[in-house]
């Protein structure tokens, strides 16, 4: 099984443009493997924008709205990204005070 932060690097390749081929060299990773990676992503990508966004904002109600960007892949990843960082901020051991 392949770790999250391979396919993280593969999907945020595509959404920089990249093919799946010159993804899969890059990674190591056989072109077919890269390829099924990257069309789940794209099928499932509304609904994984629309859940990361409900969650940016519930940990940051405050959070501006995320940007559309090139493709709904990449909103998906954005809305992710935006997230996590959310949750970081959020969760952070750091006291506020």
């Amino acid at each position: 099984a392949d770790a999250v932060s391979v396919i993280g690097a593969a999907l945020e390749a595509k959404a920089a443009g990249a093919g799946h081929r010159s993804i899969a060299v890059v990674l190591g990773r056989p072109a077919t493997t890269v390829r099924g990676w990257l069309r789940r992503f794209a099928a499932l990508a509304e609904q994984v924008r629309a859940a990361f966004t409900r969650l940016l904002l519930a940990l940051d109600p405050l959070a501006a709205s995320v940007a559309p960007r090139a493709s709904v892949s990449a909103d998906a990843l954005e809305a992710i990204g935006r997230a996590a960082a959310a949750a970081v901020l959020r969760l952070s051991a750091v006291p506020v005070w």
